[in-house]
């Protein structure tokens, strides 16, 4: 009868546990920089509409102060760069922490098989 490694098993429930945050974190990490402005877009006509500034109008109000903010910081790529740097350094952060407990599952198998 072939004895289970549990220090294996642990090591990648672990790993697939670590693996499954990180990806949950860049997920909700970049559509967060997608609905930012879908959100001030809808709280801005929001504000309008409770002023007395009719529906239509205040959409459309909004919808051109959302689109100057945005050429705005369309015309500065460093922003840009920026946040997309952060989001891919989140990335290979994940990659490496996922490779070190690959690391550790192939010693823990070494170990079982010399045991």
């Amino acid at each position: 009868m072939k004895q289970v490694n549990i220090d294996l098993v642990l090591i990648r429930f672990f790993q697939f546990i670590l693996f499954a945050v990180f990806i949950f974190i860049v997920i909700v990490y970049f559509a967060t920089l997608m609905l930012i402005p879908l959100d001030l877009l809808f709280q801005l006509q929001r504000i309008l509409v409770f002023i007395g500034i009719p529906a239509v109008i205040a959409v459309l109000l909004t919808l051109g102060a959302v689109g100057y903010a945005g050429y705005t910081l369309w015309k500065k790529p460093e922003i840009w760069r920026f946040m997309l740097d952060v989001g891919m350094s989140l990335f290979n952060m994940a990659v490496e922490r996922v490779k070190e407990m690959e690391k550790m599952a192939v010693a823990a198998k070494e170990q079982a098989t010399r045991s």
